[in-house]
């Protein structure tokens, strides 16, 4: 349940204690390059680990494609996620 995250760079504020969860890595990060963050991504941006604000900008955005036609992987794509999932044990 502990973790540790170093930051290192220009915008990271020094010596700071954070209260984060690592599901508030991603959006952070995302934030930080400067990249939409979807609205349905759990976590927070870390802003208090910052020497400046960072400039998120959520986006509403679905899980699926909007047209139930468009298939995002080729029909092999898919044959080989897939496979890839029964060989984890997951299908």
């Amino acid at each position: 349940l502990e973790g540790l995250v170093v930051l290192s760079g220009p915008k990271a504020k020094p010596g700071v204690r954070l209260e984060a969860n690592i599901v508030d890595m991603a959006p952070t990060i995302l934030a930080l390059l400067d990249l939409d963050i979807p609205s349905y991504m759990d976590g927070r941006v870390v802003q208090e680990a910052f020497a400046g604000p960072l400039q998120p900008r959520l986006v509403q955005q679905a899980l699926l494609p909007q047209d139930p036609q468009t298939q995002p992987y080729s029909p092999e794509e898919t044959a080989r996620i897939k496979q890839r999932l029964r060989d984890l044990g997951y299908v």
